[in-house]
């Protein structure tokens, strides 16, 4: 087992706010309260995702797979190399294309789950 480094982190905060907007406009016309709500949360997850990214993309050690033979075969082949230098994965990430191409069926069905 190896012993892992403490990594002093900062927090950061997110602030989005849209130009100013008159309280009665929101008042009188729920469709206009909903879409800035909409658009705030649209641009907070925005920012959330960026700053993750860039510190993902920051951090050093990253391991990277090519793509294998199938879908299911490239992570296995990650993981392994993974392993093979004395890590586990702490998360695993693929493209949202690639969940297109297979889908999750659940384990097989047996007398007890059926």
């Amino acid at each position: 087992m190896r012993v892992r480094d403490r990594v002093e982190q900062s927090l950061v905060v997110v602030a989005h706010l849209p130009e100013g907007i008159p309280r009665f406009w929101l008042l009188d016309n729920n469709a206009l309260e909903t879409f800035v709500e909409d658009e705030l949360q649209y641009g907070l997850q925005a920012a959330v995702e960026a700053k993750i990214l860039t510190d993902v993309n920051g951090t050093s050690g990253i391991q990277t797979q090519a793509y294998a033979t199938t879908v299911l075969a490239t992570p296995r082949k990650g993981l392994t190399k993974l392993e093979i230098a004395g890590y586990a994965a702490g998360s695993l990430v693929l493209h949202p294309m690639d969940g297109k191409t297979w889908r999750w069926r659940g384990p097989p069905a047996t007398s007890s789950n059926t």
